[in-house]
């Protein structure tokens, strides 16, 4: 698929990645003669030639979509036949505001607790326009790994502390969060960013989607720096935290990539990013 491969050439030229996991719900995909699973093998197929070309890694999350629970036990079930061919986790995603008043839908949670017993990584989008209740139900009964988003978590002191106590990684995506209204910058005066890094919480930079924002991965880093206060040295720190929170299973690929940026800190090069 076209789209795929530009993606990750986009991701090597526009963002200097040398590993990346990109993310895309199946079941958006599907039209007439296309199946979820003829759609997953297709990008598959994609990011494995482009990934190939620019010499970069390329792992794939399969996006379940809250407004579609019916589809979660097929997006495990494709995460589970491709994990061996680059799909390394499932991630709940869509909009987030809806947590109160509906929750979230018991078939994801199981599908979830499910994707825990067989390995499958896993990420979740919450605390973005939902509380942070929403996102400690995603860490204590979905076993998220990783959080998209979760700025509300430094709203109730309780609940963040015991988030900074646990291995979850925030997946910080700055300028999208003032696009959705996850973070009103007039109200609280400082982006959440910059209270993650001052508490040593472990997150990351990352653009969410460039062709919503109009930003790639040097332009979120900018803005960081220009706008939201964070240093060079927090910029350094987001990459080795990406790296080590990276959905990798090979533990020698995740040191090799460790190392990678760690000799590339103070040159722009050799980051990572979901």
């Amino acid at each position: 698929m076209q789209v795929a491969e530009e993606c990750v050439e986009d991701c090597v030229l526009r963002s200097k990645l040398c590993y990346v996991e990109l993310r895309f719900a199946p079941h958006l995909l599907t039209g007439p003669g296309l199946d979820s699973d003829a759609v997953t093998r297709a990008v598959l197929e994609a990011v494995k030639i482009s990934s190939r070309r620019y010499g970069i890694q390329v792992r794939l999350l399969l996006c379940i979509l809250r407004q579609k629970p019916e589809t979660a036990e097929e997006v495990l079930e494709l995460a589970i036949k491709y994990r061996d061919h680059g799909v390394v986790g499932i991630d709940v995603s869509g909009d987030d505001a809806t947590w109160r008043d509906y929750g979230l839908s018991p078939k994801i949670i199981g599908v979830f607790k499910e994707a825990h017993k067989r390995h499958i990584h896993r990420t979740v989008h919450a605390g973005e326009n939902s509380p942070a209740e929403a996102v400690l139900e995603a860490v204590s009964c979905l076993h998220a790994e990783r959080i998209g988003h979760g700025y509300s978590v430094i709203r109730q002191p309780e609940i963040y502390e015991w988030l900074r106590n646990t291995p979850v990684h925030f997946e910080v995506c700055p300028t999208s969060s003032i696009m959705t209204g996850g973070v009103n910058l007039k109200s609280t005066g400082l982006h959440p960013v910059v209270q993650f890094a001052k508490d040593n919480v472990k997150y990351s930079i990352n653009t969410d989607g460039p062709l919503l924002t109009g930003r790639w991965l040097q332009e979120e880093y900018q803005y960081c720096l220009s706008e939201l206060g964070l240093t060079a040295r927090d910029l350094e720190v987001t990459k080795l935290n990406a790296a080590k929170a990276a959905f990798l299973d090979e533990e020698e690929n995740r040191i090799r990539l460790i190392e990678h940026i760690q000799s590339g800190m103070g040159s722009g090069r050799g980051f990572s990013t979901f």
